[in-house]
Order: structure tokens, then sequence, then C-alpha cells
């Protein structure tokens, strides 16, 4: 199995991302070595904390949480199952958000299976996304145990705040293609034929996450090794007709991370199949220097689960 390592540029998370502790012993990592300790060390993934459906008047299925394993073996060993607990506190702490109805939408399992040879398990939730009009719904998680010796909690991102909310049409899974360079590093170059998603964020915007470093990082090759940038993904802001708007670095573009900024020269637009061309340059903080030059197509492949 090859390595893969995490790039990570800034010292600082933006608030973006407020629903997940970021642990440094997560960052800078090659998975498949010996991570932390001896232990395979669970984790909430989704940074987001968000659950999307699609628009429509029937039940619906949708993934309503993820759980990602940080294992010396890369996947996890044996069936580890991890036990949730709800934690409706955390919805009661945010005078923005509510506690849905139990008979609106109905939550799979509390017992959440990572399977033998995988990194990841996850628990869906049903419901009939006409009942999110007007309302602004979450749930809240804990992980309280698993039933492996060898497989711990991080005490950091045991918790999390789910919040719903209704996909926009630019929300999907794309196989990634195009061209990726540095201005100044012949050796950086695209990681391209492996699958992203784009994630609903809101009504217009996604935020790129990439399949194979499980994690909202923009991967790339630096020579051969499979890299990601650790803080930076692009966020894509649309208009109605499909036109892209903007590019940001979904991280936050402070003085302290590289920012993103669309290339009007590109593209820019999701065409009537679905796919879409992007063109951005990935700078220094506050503009001060082009680094990198993404020139991207994102071909359909199909809607996320």
């Amino acid at each position: 199995m090859k390595s893969f390592k995490i790039v990570c540029l800034s010292t600082m998370l933006a608030a973006t991302f407020s629903s997940c502790l970021k642990d440094k012993n997560l960052d800078d990592q090659k998975y498949g070595s010996s991570g932390i300790g001896f232990l395979d060390v669970a984790y909430f993934q989704e940074s987001d904390g968000g659950t999307s459906f699609f628009p429509g008047n029937k039940d619906t299925t949708v993934r309503l949480l993820t759980v990602t394993l940080n294992s010396k073996d890369s996947v996890a060993r044996e069936d580890i199952t991890i036990t949730l607990q709800r934690r409706d506190d955390l919805v009661a702490d945010d005078p923005d958000l509510e506690l849905p109805p139990d008979n609106l939408f109905k939550v799979s399992s509390l017992d959440l299976v990572i399977p033998k040879g995988s990194r990841t398990g996850y628990i869906t939730i049903t419901g009939n996304p006409s009942n999110l009009e007007g309302h602004s719904y979450a749930l809240g998680f804990q992980m309280l145990s698993t039933n492996k010796e060898f497989a711990t909690i991080d005490g950091s991102q045991n918790e999390i705040l789910v919040y719903f909310e209704t996909r926009n049409p630019f929300d999907g899974i794309y196989k990634m293609g195009g061209n990726f360079s540095a201005v100044t590093d012949p050796l950086i170059s695209g990681m391209f034929g492996h699958l992203v998603e784009l994630r609903t964020t809101d009504e217009q915007s996604v935020m790129l996450f990439s399949q194979f470093a499980q994690g909202y990082y923009f991967p790339f090759l630096d020579d051969s090794d499979e890299t990601a940038f650790g803080s930076f993904t692009p966020r894509i802001t649309f208009d109605n007709a499909g036109k892209i708007l903007s590019v940001v670095n979904a991280y936050g573009q402070g003085r302290r991370n590289y920012w993103g900024v669309l290339d009007p020269s590109g593209v820019n637009a999701r065409d009537a199949n679905g796919n879409i061309k992007l063109k951005f340059t990935i700078n220094n903080p506050n503009l001060a220097t082009v680094r990198f030059l993404a020139d991207l197509e994102l071909t359909k492949v199909s809607n996320r689960p």
C-alpha cells in the first residue's frame, strides 16, 4: 500500500469547521505507519457537521455521520463496533437549532460498525426532506466505547453536532482530471483519476472532499508521493445558471492560510451533463504570491449516498 501524507500549510483552522476539533496527532502523518502508540484511534470525520437530503416529498435514506479509524494497519484488522449516544444538549446549547420530533426522522442504529478491511463506518438516517422546510433541525452524538481492546476513541473528536440540510444541484461524486502545478517546483503535479465529492455547504456552494484522503483535503502528487493539503480545500460558489462565482479556501482565507482565487480565463461553469470545469490559483496569504495553478475538470459520476 502506498503511503499518504497530509501537508499542513497552517497552524490555525478557521471557525468554518466548528463541529470538529483538529487533533495535531492526526495531522502531518503517513497512513500506514504506527499512528498513535499501538492503538487504532477512532474519530468523527464530518468536519462540516452536516448531513444533507435531496429535495423531495418522500422518505429518503442518507448517511448521517461517519467515523474514521486512524489505524496503525491502515484499515481495521477486525470488525469494530463503536457505541454512540444521543447528545441532545449539544443542540439545546445553540439557539438557532432545534431537535426534530422523533417521528420525523429515524436513525439506523447507535452501534456503528467499521468493517474489517475498511477505515470508515457510518450510520444512516431516514426521513422526508419536505419536513426540513422552515426548520433548522440538528442532532448531537458522542462516541462512548468500542468493542475491541486495540481500538480507542479520540478524546478531542468524540462529539459531533449534525445539522440537516437540503443538497444543492452541484452536490455529488466526481472524477477529477485536468492540470495542477506549482509555480516554482516542477515535481508537483495533479493526482487525477480518483474520486472526490462536492458536499453542500449552502444553497449555492459546495466544498471538495477527497475520497482517497478521507477528508476535506485537496490532493496532488509531490514527485510520486500521494499528498494533500491539510489546510486547503476549495469552496466553490455557483450562480443559479451554474456559472462559478468564486473559489476560496474552505478553511478560511486568513493571514496564515493559503488563499483560493478564481481565474477568470477558465470556463468556470457546470455544463448540461453536470460536469464542472474550474480554474483557480492557490496564493500565499493576502494574495501576496501565486504558488499553485489548478485547471480542473470534474466529471459527474453519481449522486452521493
